[in-house]
C-alpha cells in the first residue's frame, strides 16, 4: 500500500527534486479545512497510482520556507515535479479519480 511521504526542507531535494518518477506534492495546512478534506483523497490516490508516481506532503507548519520558495500563496496546492522541475500546480481539493487525471494529462 503506497502512502504519501511527509517531506520538509530537509528531505525536499531527495525525495522531490531528485526522484527518478514522477512526483506529486500536496503543501498544506494542518489548520486549513479543504485541506483536511484532500488528505484522504490523496492518499487514495496514491493508493490507486500503482507506483506510477511518488506521493509527497509539505506541511505549512514543518516547512514554510518551502512554500515561500515555490511561491505557494494558498493551500492546498498540488505540484507536480518531474526531472526535479516544476511541470504543472491546482489549487484545492480533488477527488482521487482528478487527481489521478489530473497526473495522466501532465505527465
Amino acid at each position: 500500500m503506497a502512502k504519501p511521504v511527509d517531506v520538509d526542507g530537509n528531505s525536499f531535494s531527495v525525495e522531490v527534486l531528485e526522484a527518478e518518477e514522477p512526483v506529486i506534492v500536496d503543501f498544506w495546512s494542518p489548520s486549513c479545512p479543504h485541506c483536511l478534506r484532500l488528505n484522504p483523497d490523496f492518499e487514495a490516490a496514491a493508493e490507486q497510482a500503482e507506483g506510477k508516481y511518488k506521493f509527497c506532503k509539505v506541511s505549512a507548519q514543518a516547512a514554510r520556507p518551502l512554500f515561500s520558495q515555490h511561491g505557494i500563496r494558498a493551500v492546498p496546492t498540488l505540484i507536480l515535479f518531474n526531472g526535479g522541475k516544476e511541470v504543472v500546480r491546482r489549487e484545492g481539493a480533488q477527488k482521487p479519480e482528478a487527481i489521478l487525471l489530473w497526473l495522466e494529462e501532465n505527465v
